[in-house]
């Protein structure tokens, strides 16, 4: 396993691991044990599932699928969470948004916010301001859980770990 995953893994079951499992009924995941639902993998029994089966998805499903090593260091962790907790799509079109919010300042034009995160993101990634970038994603992150916040009972907590994640980076 890479160094940067299993120090990323324990933010990440710091607020996917408690309580274990979960069925919150207003949780459209379903059945939930250390952040992996029921909706996303029905072929797993969710009950049963080891933090060992949840590590190894998180590496080949998040770490590895969305190529959190392939970015710079400094939003590995913020974008890494960022998939886990919102999905991988809007993990990319917000780490697009955020680097659009720079074009001007540093004289580029916006790359399509697509949800791939290839070569042109990666590159434009590094020619950014890397404190701003973090900041902005983590706003626009935060922007979206206040757009839902009517629907899902969650908000307090999504605030509580973007706080977190906040002083993690």
């Amino acid at each position: 396993m890479n160094s940067k995953f299993e120090e990323y893994m324990n933010f990440i079951f710091k607020w996917e691991g408690d309580p274990g499992y979960v069925n919150h009924p207003d949780d459209p995941g379903g059945e939930t044990k250390y952040g992996i639902a029921k909706t996303f993998y029905p072929h797993l029994n969710i009950k049963d599932l080891t933090k060992n089966e949840a590590l190894v998805i998180y590496e080949k499903d998040y770490f590895i699928r969305h190529g959190i090593n392939l970015l710079p260091e400094f939003i590995q962790l913020a974008y890494f969470d960022c998939c886990v907790n919102q999905g991988g799509n809007r993990a990319s079109k917000t780490l697009q948004k955020a680097i659009n919010l720079q074009a001007d300042a540093f004289n580029f034009y916006p790359i399509a916010v697509d949800g791939i995160v290839g070569n042109i993101t990666r590159g434009t990634c590094k020619r950014v301001n890397a404190k701003i970038l973090v900041l902005d994603f983590i706003r626009l992150r935060l922007d979206h859980y206040r757009r839902i916040s009517f629907r899902e009972p969650f908000l307090r907590g999504w605030e509580n770990r973007i706080n977190d994640l906040l002083k993690n980076i």
